[in-house]
């Protein structure tokens, strides 16, 4: 099995680096409503709808190759979430290009060689909607349709093409090439906040814990084990993501929560600042069937809950 690489950029500066940086407002702004898909899904079930503003949501994207011959497309790289689709080409309201993006591509399965569309019967359909559907028949596509908290939302359906990536081909680091068949979502309408372009990427690929996630595919094709490691830039921004085994090692681990949770969450001991332990009740870090620490690329601070008198 191969390890995978994916080169992320950031949307967002941090105040002080590299001279110039975004205010800690318009980062709050950012990460209240990433935090609001978070919130709401979380009750909801596989198949049911995701919850927040994608147009702010996201703070580091990566460029990845969809279909044959292959396409580019920017996508947000998300752990907090399990989504992976993409803007298709018969969507009239999807942004063309952005203060991100200069250009962005719109998904096209008649101009890939490789693509196909998921029927309504196929597995991974039935298990989105929990069965088949009463008006499947032969000729239908797989639909899909995600919800947002702040009133966007998205309908398309769901495709299988080849996801091109690199992997890694040695122990210096160097990267060769290669591709996978994964099924992700082609939209063919937004609306509300989605249509926004300020911000506009291809869309989302979500590295969360959810068993229909890009990485989850690879693992269950045997081309990768189902870990992911992130390497980021404090300094410039950016950074790598690592699909597959961490062989560095150097590389310092903690363990996840063992829980049926779709996010990542670890256990969080203690806060250090400036070489002083931060006085936190222990209940306050504790996870439990209702709260925790989550492991969150989408978030751009770091959140506690408020301590009641």
């Amino acid at each position: 099995m191969a390890n995978g690489v994916l080169e992320v950029q950031p949307k967002f500066t941090i105040v002080g680096v590299g001279g110039k940086g975004s205010d800690i407002g318009v980062l709050q702004n950012h990460d209240r409503n990433h935090h609001r898909r978070h919130l709401v899904a979380a009750d909801l079930p596989l198949g049911g709808m995701d919850t927040g503003d994608l147009a702010g949501s996201g703070i580091y994207y990566t460029e990845i190759g969809i279909g044959a011959p292959t396409m580019q497309y920017y996508v947000q790289v998300d752990t907090g979430s399990s989504s992976f689709w993409v803007n298709g080409i018969s969507c009239k309201q999807c942004p063309h290009e952005s203060s991100v993006v200069s250009k962005l591509t719109l998904y096209d399965p008649l101009e890939s060689i490789t693509s196909r569309a998921v029927q309504c019967d196929d597995v991974f359909c039935t298990s989105k909607h929990w069965g088949v559907q009463p008006d499947c028949n032969r000729s239908s596509k797989c639909p899909y349709y995600f919800a947002y908290g702040d009133g966007g939302a998205t309908v398309g359906w769901f495709y299988k093409d080849l996801v091109h990536y690199d992997q890694l081909s040695g122990n210096n680091g160097q990267t060769q090439p290669t591709n996978a068949s994964v099924i992700f979502g082609s939209a063919a309408q937004i609306s509300g906040s989605l249509n926004i372009s300020e911000w506009a990427v291809n869309e989302i690929i979500g590295l969360s814990n959810s068993n229909d996630t890009v990485l989850s595919q690879l693992a269950a094709a045997g081309k990768t084990k189902k870990i992911f490691s992130r390497c980021l830039d404090s300094r410039k921004g950016g950074g790598i993501f690592a699909i597959g085994e961490v062989v560095e090692p150097k590389v310092k681990t903690t363990p996840l929560v063992n829980n049926k949770s779709k996010y990542h969450l670890v256990n969080l001991k203690s806060i250090n600042v400036s070489n002083t332990t931060l006085q936190i009740p222990d209940n306050i870090l504790e996870t439990t069937n209702t709260k925790g620490t989550m492991i969150d690329s989408g978030t751009t601070l770091v959140y506690l809950l408020l301590i009641g008198n």
